[in-house]
């Protein structure tokens, strides 16, 4: 996927600082309250480019960050924003730090998952890598009842370039668990260079609220419920290791 590999720039680009401030300072929130105090270590797993998390370091620089990713292009990008942080290319169905954290975030590249056989598996990642009495924080762009067609649109004119990107999120069938997000880009990346565009379909994995909590009960996971909405789109799970009745 050439956005995430040669063009992985480009989200930077029209990503500025801040974005994902006020949906950082609400999941510091909730992580706090449902740990009971402050988060000391939080893992990433599909950072991406780092965006959100940079945007809870800036107010909150002693937590100390592990950022995952299968893309080197778009670990670069998150380096770039995080230099504090540890960055690590691996596989989340796979990953084995042996090494567990306060948090074990999980955002919208869920959506990438293949089929429920990846789910389970990133699930029992998860679970690995949280501590006994940590969380665990699965933030999908949707569920199946929650799906609505959409295009949503982003631009910046900066120095090094201008970009027109649209996303155009659309289920070719309502039968399967699939949907397909349709990228295109123009970008001219200086005044006297010809504008070059470029389209690709990434295909997504939406599950129904129903078949999400069988997953989290199969895996031993119990939800606790945050305090507030989500309001920043999408769903969000927060959950704990469910403790066992004796």
């Amino acid at each position: 996927m050439k956005l995430y590999q040669e063009w992985a720039w480009l989200w930077s680009e029209v990503t500025p600082p801040e974005t994902y401030r006020a949906e950082a300072d609400d999941l510091f929130e909730i992580m706090t309250e449902s740990l009971g105090r402050k988060p000391n270590t939080i893992l990433e797993l599909g950072a991406g480019g780092g965006y959100l998390l940079h945007d809870l370091q800036t107010e909150y620089s002693t937590v100390e960050l592990t950022l995952v990713d299968s893309s080197p292009e778009m670990l670069e990008e998150a380096r770039r924003r995080n230099s504090k942080a540890v960055t690590i290319l691996g596989d989340m169905t796979t990953l084995a730090l042996n090494k567990q954290f306060d948090v074990v975030l999980l955002h919208d590249a869920v959506m990438y998952l293949s089929d429920r056989d990846e789910v389970q598996q990133t699930l029992e990642v998860m679970k690995k890598h949280c501590s006994p009495e940590g969380v665990v924080l699965i933030i999908p762009d949707c569920c199946r009842e929650t799906f609505e067609e959409r295009i949503l649109t982003a631009q910046c004119h900066t120095e090094r370039s201008s970009i027109h990107l649209t996303e155009w999120h659309w289920d070719p069938n309502d039968t399967d668990d699939v949907v397909s997000v349709e990228f295109s880009v123009l970008l001219r990346e200086n005044p006297q260079q010809k504008v070059q565009s470029h389209h690709e379909t990434h295909s997504m994995l939406v599950l129904s609220l129903g078949e999400w909590m069988t997953l989290f009960m199969e895996n031993n996971w119990q939800q606790d419920f945050p305090s507030m909405p989500w309001m920043h789109g999408g769903e969000l799970f927060l959950l704990k290791p469910m403790i066992p009745l004796h």
